[in-house]
């Protein structure tokens, strides 16, 4: 290899003597007709980036789940138990895989065993290391939250995608703060939004990296789709005459209003079209301040409107074969929990009377548990929710060693996976990505990974060249104004 380790760490690392293989300014790759011509495309830039610019793809199409790379003779499937290998030696290489987003992170592995000899124009050389490789990520689903505020750059949000599509996430989910154009209501966006076709473009990003991209929209609170910190309505701001869409405060959306659910269910469709086929649908549902404070819904007990609504969600989404991920912390409450275990606990419940809902919702739902004070590997809401029948997935934010202990927790309870949350700090969560995948990809990450590799793996799988000082890096100035 040609860093000092591999990112993220695979469960088996044989660096084997003999001879290596060895190309130049070209290289044939066969690669399975199971990808799609987008998936190729970023593989085929992917080694060209790897090889800084010098070598070229050529790139054949063949059949299964294997790439080979120079000569390699066809391989079988990986033994039982991994979900990818890779071996190569002096005749080439070959990755082998269980499915397509296996053999995607496979090559990915393949493609960090590059050795540069030489660059110079005319007498390109590089070796691949020779190694047997098998890997297992011990997290199957691994999502990361993702949003779009109106400060973000599309190239950092690009970054986060390559990066995470790289280091084997296996889900994205875009939430929009105001930031997408839709066709329904133009008050659901500010003026300087995103429009469908420029998205259409992170998407692609996504699934050329075999991950599912998870649409979303809060359907409670922050229903303003700006940061409560702030002040600002995405939509009353601009249309005052919306109001009854809302609670009073506008913070939180009306549940007993037709006419929200029926903007939201347009909205539904309008994302999960833009966002491709999925099995998920993420609903919000945190810190949903104001609930039952208008006229119409204080008529009703908190926790019975909230279950009905979150259950007509669940079957409204169930028609188009998805899942509904709802925040936790509306559907719990403090009391349940011993004093030491609610000690650094999130739990809304109790100051809205919502957590009874928790008995009356759909278990079609998946709980996302977003615990971000949590250091240990001790997670009492987790088991709470996976003993009342429901599947969930731990979510960090970006301390690591919050990371550190949720991903432990869900291993350790058998939580259905990770989401890892980003929010304001995706600047800083890209430069943090490799040791967060680490925490969720094994349960014994390298201990030390130099931010300067992480640097290096960013110029390499960022989409675009990146020729100017805005554009690199992982964040857009050197110093705070």
């Amino acid at each position: 290899m040609y860093l000092t380790r591999l990112y993220p760490s695979p469960n088996k690392y044989t660096e084997n003597t003999g001879e290596a293989f060895t190309f130049g300014s070209e290289c044939t790759i066969v690669l399975p007709d199971c990808l799609t011509d987008g998936e190729v495309k970023n593989i085929a830039d992917l080694f060209s980036r790897f090889t800084f610019t010098a070598s070229r793809a050529n790139i054949v199409r063949g059949s299964g789940l294997t790439a080979l790379v120079g000569g390699y003779p066809d391989a079988e499937a990986p033994d039982a138990g991994e979900y990818y290998t890779v071996h190569s030696d002096k005749r080439g290489a070959v990755v082998s895989a269980v499915s397509k987003k296996a053999l995607i992170e496979g090559i990915s592995m393949l493609m960090q065993l590059i050795i540069p000899r030489s660059l110079d124009i005319g007498s390109e050389e590089f070796a691949i290391t020779p190694v047997d490789l098998a890997d297992q990520p011990s997290i199957k689903v691994r999502m990361i939250h993702l949003c779009v505020f109106p400060e973000s750059k599309m190239s950092t949000l690009n970054k986060a995608v390559a990066m995470t599509g790289f280091l084997g996430f296996t889900h994205v989910i875009l939430e929009f703060w105001g930031m997408l154009r839709y066709d329904v209501n133009p008050s659901l966006s500010w003026d300087n939004a995103f429009t469908k076709t420029e998205m259409r473009s992170l998407v692609k990003l996504a699934q050329d990296w075999g991950m599912e991209v998870i649409p979303m929209i809060n359907h409670l609170g922050h229903a303003a789709q700006s940061r409560v910190s702030m002040g600002r309505h995405t939509v009353l701001n601009q249309n005052p005459r919306m109001q009854l869409l809302f609670e009073p405060d506008g913070w939180t959306w009306c549940t007993t209003s037709s006419t929200a659910r029926k903007l939201l269910s347009d909205v539904r469709s309008e994302l999960m079209e833009l966002c491709g086929d999925g099995e998920y649908f993420h609903l919000g549902f945190d810190e949903a301040y104001s609930i039952a404070t208008c006229p119409n819904c204080r008529k009703h007990e908190p926790y019975k409107l909230l279950a009905e609504y979150i259950n007509y969600l669940s079957d409204d989404l169930a028609k188009y074969g998805r899942r509904g991920i709802i925040w936790h912390d509306e559907l719990i409450s403090c009391d349940d929990f011993s004093p030491e275990e609610r000690k650094n606990m999130v739990a809304n419940g109790q100051s809205h009377n919502t957590h009874p809902a928790l008995d009356l919702i759909d278990h079609r739902v998946v709980i996302a548990d977003w615990q971000y004070n949590y250091g240990t590997d001790a997670n009492p809401s987790t088991e709470y929710f996976i003993k009342k029948g429901f599947d969930v997935l731990c979510c960090p934010w970006d301390n690591p060693a919050n990371v550190k202990a949720l991903c432990n927790s869900t291993r350790n309870t058998g939580a259905f996976g990770i989401m890892m949350t980003t929010w304001d700090h995706l600047p800083a969560f890209i430069s943090r990505m490799p040791r967060f995948a680490d925490y969720m990809h094994s349960e014994q990450p390298a201990p030390f990974l130099p931010i300067s590799e992480t640097a290096a793996i960013l110029r390499k799988v960022y989409p675009e060249a990146i020729q100017t000082f805005e554009e690199s890096g992982w964040r857009r100035c050197e110093v705070d104004d």
